[in-house]
């Protein structure tokens, strides 16, 4: 592998655990705010599934948004893999539930990361740079 290679796969991990950081934190700045909601309101399961479907789709646009800053190409294909990142910590965490991984509700997970790191992957394509 050359010396490029390198520089280019560490700059690609940096990128991506710096976008995963900061999705872990707006998903939980999001789950915080939700459980004080719902501490204070008596809320239904439905309406906790939105609550948590859109902490993840808020907090995944922002990793597919950071992981794509630098590239500025294929933004839907690093949007996808951002998701996936995202899914497969869930997925893994899932596994430790007593409802087990395949269920309904991970199938709208899975739809709305995918979408919302779709999005987010396209806008920080589009997005003009400041920096140069």
């Amino acid at each position: 592998m050359r010396n490029s290679d390198n520089k280019s796969l560490v700059s690609i991990l940096r990128e991506s655990i710096k976008g995963l950081t900061v999705a872990a934190l707006i998903f939980f700045v999001f789950i915080a705010i939700f459980a004080i909601i719902i501490s204070k309101v008596d809320v239904s399961d439905t309406v906790v599934q939105v609550m948590t479907l859109l902490a993840l789709g808020v907090s995944t646009f922002f990793c597919a948004f950071i992981n794509h800053k630098k590239t500025k190409q294929r933004g839907i294909v690093i949007g996808i893999i951002s998701a996936l990142e995202i899914f497969i910590i869930i997925f893994i965490v899932g596994l430790f539930g007593k409802n087990g991984v395949f269920t309904a509700l991970m199938l709208k997970k899975l739809l709305t990361i995918i979408l919302s790191g779709m999005l987010g992957g396209i806008l920080s394509a589009n997005s003009k740079k400041k920096y140069k």
